[in-house]
């Protein structure tokens, strides 16, 4: 399943083709809220994370940002800086040693089958320090 997952997602971002949600109007406004209640400063972990949409956002404040994707292809899309860096990662197989102030995953959590929603949603609260907030 995992690999038949891989080959999906990066089908979908091709270098001239996007999904139709990087065409989407990201949720500025819940994000913006989320960010405002982090800790400073902060730790981000993106958790498919695509293109990195939530980038700009996040770094409106003084956090460091790890977007995770399951898409290579996706990830070579983002922009690296020094406040932001990117992985490609199985969210359903997280493991950070490391813990985060905050964890976005939007719309992302759907696309999977009920049991792996709960693996995902287990890893990411497992990346949280005592505290940390959920964005999903």
């Amino acid at each position: 399943m995992a690999r038949q997952t891989l080959h999906h997602w990066d089908k979908l971002y091709t270098p001239n083709l996007s999904p139709p949600w990087d065409a989407a109007e990201l949720p500025t406004i819940g994000l913006t809220e989320f960010m405002a209640r982090l800790r400073r400063p902060g730790r981000v972990l993106d958790v498919g994370c695509g293109t990195g949409r939530a980038l700009n956002v996040v770094l409106q404040w003084p956090t460091t940002y790890l977007g995770v994707d399951i898409s290579q292809s996706a990830i070579e899309k983002c922009a690296h800086g020094p406040r932001a860096a990117f992985r490609e990662a199985d969210i359903r197989e997280l493991k950070f040693y490391e813990k985060f102030d905050g964890v976005i995953a939007l719309g992302i959590v759907h696309h999977y089958p009920a049991l792996e929603r709960r693996i995902i949603l287990m890893n990411c609260s497992r990346a949280l320090r005592v505290g940390g907030l959920l964005f999903v």
